[in-house]
């Protein structure tokens, strides 16, 4: 080390620019060490945000929070986060489930939601779009795992998707209700105490014509029983499908107005709303109905 020292002097000594080099030495060296430090300091703080990948609860915790405030952009995004977690592994069926059934509720929304206005051929376009995708991506949930829960659940979704279509497209009722009660007879297979396999039954029976083998006595037995089922849900763990209470309630709803038991059907909206303040089927249509039917009795 001393005789390095004693060298380096002697030649700053015979050339000045020797000093200069020994400068631009240090300089390099200071700069390598700083972009080192800069790509570790990077890598450590990078690191955690790459690895921010969306996650099926996260998409569906989303979509419920969207879904219960009536948040189109909440839904929406839970939307895009589901299609990112296919992007990352397109073999997830309850990735696929969940992507049918917020794309189901985005066709009810347009359906029944008041705030597109006067224009119902476009609020149905839409409908029929989302409800389309919503029966390729339930299907393709059921390819993966055909004998799970999540093929009972997806089954049962995808019955009740099938009804919609015929609410936009009468013409074809026949055949979708064929499609729809096979679904039923399929997830029936696998759970038949599901209360939302219960729910699509009862659905179904209820709104299909008796000569088709409908029964309206049965789908109001069906929405009691789908009813009670939920009550024993409420501590469901949050990463199973959770939807159909309010659902439930409303179907229940209905067939007591129809059958004009109207305090019955109003405790059955109210129940409903006490759950999702925001349920516009409820809010914005069947309560005014309701009311206008009391005030004529009376």
């Amino acid at each position: 080390m001393r005789f390095t020292s004693i060298l380096v002097f002697s030649l700053v000594q015979k050339n000045p620019r020797v000093i200069d080099f020994i400068k631009d030495l240090v300089s390099l060296r200071n700069l390598v060490c700083g972009l080192l430090s800069i790509s570790v300091i990077g890598t450590l703080f990078l690191a955690p945000v790459q690895a921010q990948v969306p996650t099926i609860l996260d998409a569906k915790l989303l979509a419920d929070s969207g879904l219960f405030h009536r948040d189109m952009q909440e839904i929406r995004s839970a939307h895009q986060m589901l299609t990112k977690v296919i992007q990352n592994n397109s073999n997830s069926e309850q990735a696929y489930y969940y992507l049918g059934y917020v794309e189901y509720q985005l066709a009810i929304l347009y359906m029944n939601d008041p705030v597109r206005g006067n224009d119902i051929s476009a609020g149905q376009d839409s409908s029929l779009m989302f409800l389309n995708n919503a029966i390729d991506h339930l299907k393709k949930s059921i390819s993966l795992d055909k004998k799970s829960q999540n093929a009972a659940e997806a089954h049962a979704l995808l019955s009740m998707t099938y009804g919609q279509k015929i609410r936009i497209q009468p013409g074809k009722g026949m055949i979708l209700g064929i499609r729809s009660r096979r679904s039923i007879k399929k997830a029936k297979k696998i759970d038949s105490d599901n209360p939302r396999i219960v729910l699509s039954e009862a659905i179904s029976h209820y709104n299909t014509p008796s000569q088709f083998g409908g029964s309206q006595e049965k789908g109001f037995a069906g929405f009691k029983r789908a009813v009670s089922l939920f009550m024993s849900e409420d501590d469901r763990p949050q990463h199973l499908p959770t939807w159909g209470k309010v659902e439930a309630l409303t179907w229940l709803g209905i067939a007591y107005m129809q059958t004009e038991q109207y305090q019955h059907a109003q405790d059955s909206f109210e129940k409903a709303l006490a759950i999702n303040p925001n349920y516009g089927w409820v809010k914005y249509s069947l309560m005014p109905l309701l009311n206008s039917k009391i005030s004529t009795d009376t």
